[in-house]
């Protein structure tokens, strides 16, 4: 599947966060010395007896440490009710911490505590809102042994707000971590605050602990700060030259320093991921025979088999590792990406045969698979039953972007107009975001000769979006306003986008480009542009027709 195009050009590390490991970690300097002495306080009687009663309830708890299990149990439900009555008395936030100490050191014995200790933060973050200590405890009492449900994550959503100071930002890090923000980039940028990758934003004493640093890297990489990503990473080597920071390092090497290096901290680590790993960052390295030698060592793993086909040296070596591969029943992408190469080597009917018999009994529903079953089925079957099998399969994975924009281009090039309409409208429904539904609508437009309205989604679309069909169908509308020198800028921002990846695409643009030129008069540009597109894809017939015309 593809990444949502306002991220393509962002390299992306293929490391997540550690999730949860340094939650907590601040918790017992909040709730360090919540003994109260009261001065200056209005209301002093109600607090000394707020002591009175915090001192009543520690030598209980002292004295039950020495009792068996039975007395303590019994015990602890007293000091349960104990706690219930101090809440009544509790008129500051220092009270309510002293409180929740306890609560969570109840909870620590006997699960059975926990919920009250859950609900004990509920109650003191509505009697102090806006109290980051309080909301610092509170959220961490709401995840404490706990999954998080959907009211939960908005709970949490709404205290992270107050989780500002720098005591408590590695904890707000790590809530936005279990909270899953870090699920991929884009919901990274949206969700996390950019300043968290500032410098001086972490105490000094949180910057001497290893969990830290993974998260503070990353911050720092979707901040745009590479350089000082740099600087934390090898810091972080030096200082904690861990397995997990190995790894860290090899990472972020892979995607923005040496490849060579990431290689050589890949080999520092002993286990089958690191060493495949070691082989691609090799393999872009420059160093084919060695990485072939690794992936060799794993005959039985897919992603292996997967790369050794693809750099076979033979057309026999790629059929024969393609054929393991899709003879396997492992349930990994490399090798449904393997099934659906090995199936191309063949005619439709045997190539969806073979499909369908490699999708493996432990997963039916494949999106993957479903998609190339239908797309080869287009080859042999009639265009009303393709369109009514397309259906079938949006219906069977409602939530796929991917798969409705497919369908999309399917309806257009078919020139099955209502279907595209349809079809956007339910895309709406489900609120995606894709840069090719307002292409979609651009046609749309096009089609009703209403140029404008037409131009104004391809702008919007260029101002997010580097992808040429924006470009290229702008600079359709331009011909058609008789704007050829507007038009070949557009012409040329999309073939800027194509050269060098798709040729038969550029061929087609480069066709425009030399029909612009002609327009204003440059015959000898436009000739050129023409020779060049049939460089590019020499079946390219109209270039060779038009070419002929300006003989």
């Amino acid at each position: 599947m593809n990444m949502n195009p306002k991220l393509r050009d962002i390299p992306l590390l293929h490391i997540t966060l550690f999730a949860g490991v340094m939650l907590l970690l601040l918790i017992g300097g909040v709730l360090a010395g919540t003994y109260l002495s009261g001065r200056g306080v209005v209301g002093e009687v109600r607090v000394s007896a707020f002591h009175r009663l915090l001192e009543e309830y520690d030598f209980k708890y002292r004295q039950l440490s020495q009792e068996g299990a039975a007395v303590r149990r019994q015990g602890f439900e007293r000091l349960d009710n104990d706690l219930n009555r101090l809440e009544k008395q509790a008129e500051a936030v220092e009270s309510w911490l002293s409180i929740l100490k306890r609560r969570r050191q109840l909870a620590g014995i006997d699960p059975h505590y926990e919920q009250s200790y859950r609900q004990s933060s509920r109650r003191a973050a509505l009697a102090f809102p806006y109290s980051e200590p309080i909301a610092a405890v509170a959220a961490a009492a709401l995840v404490y042994n706990a999954g998080i449900t959907r009211e939960d994550e908005a709970y949490l959503r709404k205290i992270l707000p107050l989780l500002a100071g720098s005591r408590v930002v590695p904890l707000r890090l790590s809530l936005h971590v279990l909270l899953g923000d870090f699920n991929n980039l884009e919901q990274a940028l949206a969700r996390v605050p950019r300043n968290f990758a500032s410098p001086g934003l972490f105490a000094a004493s949180v910057l001497d602990k290893e969990v830290i640093y993974p998260d503070l890297v990353i911050l720092k990489i979707l901040a745009g700060d590479i350089p000082s990503a740099s600087i934390d990473i090898q810091t972080a080597l030096n200082a904690f030259p861990s397995g997990g920071l190995i790894r860290l390092a090899a990472e972020y090497f892979y995607d923005f320093g040496s490849l060579l290096r990431s290689a050589e901290l890949f080999s520092a680590l002993s286990d089958e991921a690191a060493l495949l790993r070691q082989a691609d960052a090799l393999w872009l390295a420059g160093y084919p025979d060695s990485a072939r030698t690794i992936w060799a060592m794993f005959p039985a793993h897919s992603k292996a088999l997967y790369n050794l086909a693809m750099t076979a040296l033979t057309l026999e070596e790629e059929v024969d590792l393609l054929q393991k591969l899709a003879s396997g029943t492992d349930e990994d992408i490399s090798r449904r990406f393997g099934l659906i190469r090995f199936s191309r080597l063949f005619e439709a009917p045997r190539a969806v045969a073979i499909l369908d018999a490699g999708r493996g009994a432990a997963s039916p529903a494949d999106t993957l698979i479903d998609l190339e079953i239908l797309r080869r089925r287009t080859e042999i079957a009639e265009m009303t039953r393709i369109i009514a099998e397309t259906w079938l399969l949006l219906e069977r994975y409602p939530g796929e972007e991917d798969l409705y924009q497919w369908g999309a281009w399917y309806f257009d090039l078919q020139r099955s107009y209502a279907e595209t309409s349809r079809l956007l409208k339910t895309a709406e429904r489900y609120s995606f975001s894709g840069y090719w539904m307002g292409l979609h609508e651009a046609f749309q437009q096009i089609r009703r000769d209403n140029l404008d309205a037409a131009e104004d989604i391809l702008v919007d679309i260029s101002a997010i979006n580097s992808h040429w069909t924006a470009a290229a169908n702008l600079g359709r509308i331009l011909e058609a306003r008789r704007a050829p020198a507007r038009a070949l800028d557009k012409y040329e921002q999309a073939l800027a986008a194509v050269v060098g990846t798709d040729d038969i695409t550029a061929s087609r643009i480069q066709v425009r480009v030399a029909h612009c030129l002609k327009t204003l008069g440059r015959f000898n540009e436009s000739r050129r542009a023409l020779e060049y597109a049939l460089d590019l894809n020499p079946d390219n017939l109209t270039a060779r027709l038009e070419l002929n015309r300006l003989e």
